[in-house]
């Protein structure tokens, strides 16, 4: 409430209460009178002041407990099947080490001027056409030595002799030989103190 409206009801209280009192001491007793000075008491208030400004926005209380887990949804559909991958490359196979011996059925050719080629031959039936003209055939060999078994893919070099390995159908061929010799190296530089392996790998899919 204003000042002003305060000091005019003040007022109008002291003016009602002054005239109540004369009326009683002046020896009026009449009841009428005595309600008309209650009413201006009651009734003399100012108008009300218009609506003071909104307040400040309070603190943010405390956050709550969280609650309990809903329930589980429902699965979702099945989702569409994935493409079709590409063909993998099944049914590698490959030989048992073996050795050159004398019981090898060998040639000899020339491959150069001067250079002559000792050429051994393998029956290898999983050298297919198919293989041939799609798959891959890779030869290894190895020799004992003081540190265990070091194997080497063909074609390689060992000290000054050449190895190479050639492929026909249902046959393997290793070729030895030292570029600018004739005859072909010796025999017993590669019986028995050498095993060779090799493997097929079918063909898959073309690029």
């Amino acid at each position: 409430m204003s000042q002003i409206s305060l000091s005019r009801l003040v007022r109008h209280v002291n003016q009602s209460v002054g005239l109540a009192y004369f009326l009683y001491d002046g020896g009026v007793r009449n009841t009428s009178l005595l309600l008309l000075a209650t009413t201006l008491f009651f009734g003399c208030g100012g108008d009300p002041g218009p609506q003071g400004e909104q307040g400040p926005p309070g603190a943010a209380g405390p956050q709550g407990p969280q609650g309990d887990p809903g329930p589980q949804g429902d699965p979702g559909p099945q989702g569409e099947p994935g493409p079709q991958g590409d063909a993998g490359t099944a049914n590698v196979f490959y030989s048992d080490w073996f050795s050159l011996d004398t019981s090898v059925a060998k040639t000899m050719e020339t491959v150069a001027a001067s250079t002559q080629a000792l050429v051994y031959e393998f029956e290898a039936p999983a050298i297919t056409k198919e293989v041939l003209d799609k798959g891959t055939v890779l030869v290894y060999f190895r020799e004992s030595g003081a540190t265990g078994y070091r194997p080497r893919q063909l074609p390689t070099r060992q000290f000054s002799v050449e190895m190479e390995a050639l492929f026909g159908e249902g046959a393997l061929y290793l070729r030895f030989y030292e570029p600018g010799r004739d005859p072909a190296p010796a025999v017993f530089f590669l019986e028995n103190i050498r095993a060779f392996r090799y493997v097929v790998i079918p063909g898959g899919t073309a690029l």
